[in-house]
Order: C-alpha cells, then structure tokens, then sequence
C-alpha cells in the first residue's frame, strides 16, 4: 500500500479506502473495508469488519468463561469470604454466571461456537480445578431481552430473537430443558 499511495486515485482527505481484496480470501471473508489514513510508511489504517464474521479467535469465548471460573473461585476461596459464607450457615453455595451481551462482543458473528461448546469446555476445565467444590453447582445464564418497539417497527413479531439459555457447568453438564437459543 505505502509503494502504491501516490498512484492510488480514489484517495480523499489523504486517506484511502479499500473494499476489495482479490486474491487475499482471509481478507475478503472477514473484512468489508479497510481505510488507509496518512499515506507515509507505517501510517494508520481503520478495518471494517464483515456482518457475517470476523477475525476472531473462536476460542476466545471459551477462556472468558474460563476466567470468570477461576476469578470466582480465587475469590471464594479467601479466608474472609469462607468466615464470612460460614457464619451464614449456608447448605450449598451456586454459581451462576451471566452470558449476556458479552456471547455476541467477544463470540465469532458468525457463531463459530455454540453456547453448548462454550458452556461444555468450561464445564470440563471447571471440573479440573482443585477449589472446585467451594461450589456446590456452578451455572451458565444466558439471555437477551428483544426491544420489541423497534421490532414493532422492523416488522418483526414480539419477542423475536428473544434468548434464555441455561447449563449446568458442574458437578455435570445439564443444559436446562426450557432454554432456548433463538426466537421465542
């Protein structure tokens, strides 16, 4: 890009903008756009992403969870935390974590991972960690809410794409009956 800048036509306010990428297939799958800003070696460029993927790394939702598990655990495991849940005389302690939004920040758009895969892989690390019984049952929530006025308006019928999604993580891997992964 930075041999060609001076020949490039399509340039405007120093920048350039490119949407077609021939003979590069990563490329052309995961972006729409890429703008080339300055021109001198080395300079800015700003890349679009495509709406039907990304370059992601599909593992990436798998480890968040992951962390979540073990950050919960690190800090249910403290001493404090252990006087303070004993003096309440509790049966059994659960987790319940809470997909949300975040699936759709840091999953592939494409869905390259399921919420099955996602919750499975955690469920296994989860069952390797040796403070794994501070828990009695660890869950994983999953839901999104419609914003059914602007269905309304997209002509979408109420509750379309409306998500409740529920696994349990440990002591085994259950997905919960009832959920649903899309639509009503």
């Amino acid at each position: 890009m930075d041999r060609d800048w001076i020949a490039v036509t399509n340039q405007w306010n120093n920048s350039y903008y490119k949407t077609e990428f021939s003979g590069y297939p990563l490329l052309e799958r995961y972006f729409a756009a890429i703008r080339y800003i300055g021109g001198e070696p080395h300079g800015l460029c700003w890349i679009g992403e495509q709406g039907d993927g990304g370059a992601y790394d599909p593992n990436v939702p798998v480890e968040t969870l992951k962390r979540a598990l073990e950050n919960k655990l690190t800090d249910y495991a403290m001493p404090d935390k252990q006087a303070h849940l004993k003096a309440h005389g509790l049966d059994e302690l659960n987790l319940l974590v809470h997909g949300g939004f975040n699936i759709y920040a840091y999953n592939t758009p494409s869905g390259h991972v399921s919420l099955e895969e996602i919750a499975r892989r955690s469920g296994e690390y989860y069952g390797t960690l040796a403070e794994r019984h501070i828990f009695s049952r660890v869950w994983f929530f999953h839901s999104l809410d419609t914003a059914d006025d602007l269905n309304q308006v997209l002509g979408f019928e109420s509750g379309e794409g409306r998500i409740r999604w529920l696994a349990q993580l440990w002591p085994e891997f259950t997905i919960y009956p009832g959920s649903i992964s899309g639509g009503r």
